[in-house]
């Protein structure tokens, strides 16, 4: 083994073992949302760690792209009225839409992706909103939501995003 090369080489593999470590590591320390919070995402690579090694993390640790999101701050392009323990009708917006939901009523429910009061796997929204409470959800990507309650599973709609 030539030991000039060695000392070279070490520092190289060491920096690029550490820093896989590390990402790996802030991954496995992230915490989830709680279920009101909003769905649950994955952790990002951050920006600081060199393309050849973030490369090799497992695709599970990149941020996925949000199909929905909770955007407090989006001017809503139509409303969903949640009234009488219902959410009305379905309704259709284009991608990139804002749509808020309000409750009007004096108890507390969830606006949440998923059916019969359960929250899909991947759910883009699960967030509670007790009485007179909005969430405003952007749509991102073409295709159907399905909207329920959380507490009351007979709540039900459709947001088709086209």
């Amino acid at each position: 083994m030539n030991q000039s090369s060695t000392p070279t080489r070490r520092p190289l593999v060491a920096g690029a073992a550490l820093a896989v470590t590390a990402v790996l590591l802030a991954a496995c320390g992230a915490s989830s949302p709680s279920p009101t919070q909003g769905a649950s995402q994955e952790p990002s690579v951050p920006a600081s760690v060199p393309a050849s090694v973030a490369e090799s993390v497992p695709a599970s640790v990149v941020e996925p792209a949000a199909r929905c999101a909770e955007t407090p701050e989006a001017t809503p392009a139509t409303s969903v009225e949640i009234a009488q323990f219902s959410f009305g009708d379905d309704i259709t917006v284009d991608a990139g839409s804002a749509v808020a939901f309000g409750n009007e009523d004096t108890v507390g429910h969830t606006v949440t992706e998923g059916t019969d009061g359960q929250a899909a796997q991947d759910a883009c929204v699960n967030k509670g909103l007790s009485g007179g409470g909005i969430v405003v959800v952007t749509f991102t990507e073409v295709g159907d939501y399905q909207i329920t309650c959380r507490i009351h599973r007979t709540m039900q709609m459709v947001v088709h995003v086209q």
